[in-house]
């Protein structure tokens, strides 16, 4: 038996191999340091009641307990902390406690992430360019799903595909890729009896016609789709529409539209597709260097415009004929000024007819209706190095879906001449009009919703219980009923079309002779009107 300097017994100083495990040596100098302490406080009681033999008991490689035993008549536990519970038993009950707190934390974060992924550049529901960020685990699940749709293909009926052949009515493919989940696009009508037909998309031209499918081959499970090409003013004010009565009797499950906050996103275009054409375009004719783009645009301004009777179409003509009698130096094709493109080259993405001028007129038959961008933007000014001269939309529905720093929006301008005169200082300064394509290199992150499915993509993933897009739309919140991954596809409604109009459409949002004219827009286009 050997005495510490405080008095405290210990029945072996050897130190066998147990105490040179540094963790023993620590508990042990503090349970020496703990008695001694209280040693010198109790004087009064007496001493063999605090004499303390410490064992460090080894049970297993890995478990190590310290059994604390007091002698003397007023025996007491002198473990650190005290109490009836000896030491080891406090530390594995916390141990315990805290797996279990760390195992529910996980999973609840793990079930919170899967439902709203965060976002990489901000906050989800704030209309974010970038969209949602996925965890490993999440792209782990997505990638399972893209692959178990590649061996179970759902079917989409385009209805009346083959009477529409723009492409943003139907796909240019009739099996989508991988990435939007493998589905098998037809057109054909007589199909519709087929049990294996997952989704039926419906235009708003069948819609108007009163050429629908029969309810009697609509199942529970089939997802129906009302596809809309033109904003809902125009609708009505073309006749279209009698009444919306037709469209909330088919009971439609979702929209495809050009708003961005659409069940399902329906453009006519993206960024990144331009980018993606203009850069081919480039690497065939230029070697991949913008500014030998320079050589072959010989010509200033053109503007193709065929519709030029109704609404906003005549404010829009008007529009293009005042910056003519300003002296703009502009080319004039279609319908409208007698100069039809022949049937061969009515396709206006053809780089043949835009590539050799630096400016496009993309003009569309709106005002200020949301989110209307036609392909007249997409197609026809970007993809062909044409800077697209714009005017419909308002600026920040531009900015929201263009590359940056491309465009040119006639509302920033206070008259024809100072527009005129800006395109005029472009054609003169290389570098300046070259500052409008620095987009062409920019990396994939920089285009809005550059990851974002749409149109019949993002349909077909909702079809497989992908729903990761619908992070992309400005009206998504935390509060997002439907989860971005999951097992089954949710069900999707829309309000009576009337009231889907109403609570989308802007205030500001003009089509009509009289809407125009009694708008106070001090504006290009309003001075253009009064003029006509």
């Amino acid at each position: 038996m050997s005495r510490d300097p405080d008095g405290v017994v210990f029945p072996d100083r050897r130190e066998p191999p147990l105490y040179r495990n540094q963790s023993c040596l620590n508990n042990v100098a503090i349970i020496r340091q703990s008695i001694a302490d209280s040693r010198r406080h109790c004087d009064a009681t007496p001493k063999s009641a605090w004499a303390c033999t410490v064992h460090c008991t080894l049970h297993n490689r890995d478990t190590r307990n310290m059994t604390l035993q007091g002698n003397g008549e007023n025996t007491r536990n002198c473990a650190v902390g005290g109490g009836p519970i000896p030491y080891f038993r406090k530390l594995l009950l916390c141990l315990v406690t805290w797996l279990a707190i760390a195992t529910i934390g996980m999973y609840v974060k793990l079930k919170s992430t899967a439902r709203y992924p965060g976002t990489c550049a901000g906050v989800i529901g704030t209309g974010d360019m970038s969209g949602p960020c996925l965890s490993k685990a999440e792209k782990h699940i997505l990638e399972k799903k893209l692959a178990h749709a590649e061996n179970h293909r759902k079917i989409i009926m385009a209805w009346d595909g083959e009477k529409y052949k723009a492409t943003y009515i139907r796909p240019a493919a009739a099996v989508l890729n991988r990435e939007c989940g493998s589905c098998v696009v037809t057109t054909n009508n007589t199909l519709m009896r087929s049990q294996d037909i997952a989704s039926v998309v419906i235009n708003y031209q069948s819609v108007a016609k009163r050429h629908l499918p029969s309810k009697k081959f609509r199942k529970p499970t089939q997802v129906y789709v009302l596809q809309v090409g033109e904003p809902p003013p125009l609708m009505k004010k073309l006749g279209r529409f009698n009444s919306y009565k037709s469209i909330n009797r088919m009971q439609f499950n979702a929209t495809m539209m050009v708003w961005r906050d659409s069940s399902i996103y329906g453009p006519f275009g993206s960024a990144w597709e331009s980018r993606q054409n203009g850069r081919r375009l480039l690497r065939q004719r230029f070697g991949d260097d913008i500014k030998n783009v320079l050589t072959s645009k010989t010509k200033l301004a053109i503007a193709i415009v065929s519709n030029c009777k109704v609404g906003g179409a005549k404010i829009r003509l008007a529009l293009v004929n005042m910056l003519l009698d300003r002296g703009l130096r502009l080319d004039t094709y279609g319908r409208c000024f007698n100069n039809e493109l022949p049937r061969s080259d009515h396709k206006l993405h053809s780089s043949d007819i835009i590539f050799p001028y630096k400016f496009y007129l993309s003009f569309e038959n709106t005002f200020h209706c949301k989110d209307y961008i036609t392909e007249k933007f997409f197609s026809n000014a970007l993809s062909n190095f044409a800077v697209p001269v714009v005017w419909g939309a308002a600026r920040e529905d531009y900015e929201a879906v263009a590359p940056p720093n491309s465009f040119i929006h006639v509302d920033d301008f206070k008259s024809a001449e100072d527009l005129i005169g800006h395109l005029n200082y472009l054609d003169r300064n290389d570098e300046a009009y070259l500052q409008y394509f620095r987009w062409i290199h920019m990396p994939r992150h920089h285009f809005p919703h550059h990851n974002r499915k749409y149109g019949y993509c993002q349909l077909c993933r909702i079809l497989h219980g992908i729903n990761v897009d619908d992070a992309y739309s400005p009206s998504f919140n935390a509060s997002h009923h439907i989860p971005l991954l999951s097992e089954k596809v949710y069900p999707r409604t829309i309000p009576k079309f009337q009231e889907l109009v109403d609570s989308i459409e802007p205030e500001g949002c003009f089509w009509s002779n009289d809407e125009f004219r009694n708008a106070s827009t001090d504006s290009i286009a309003s001075r253009a009107y009064e003029v006509t």
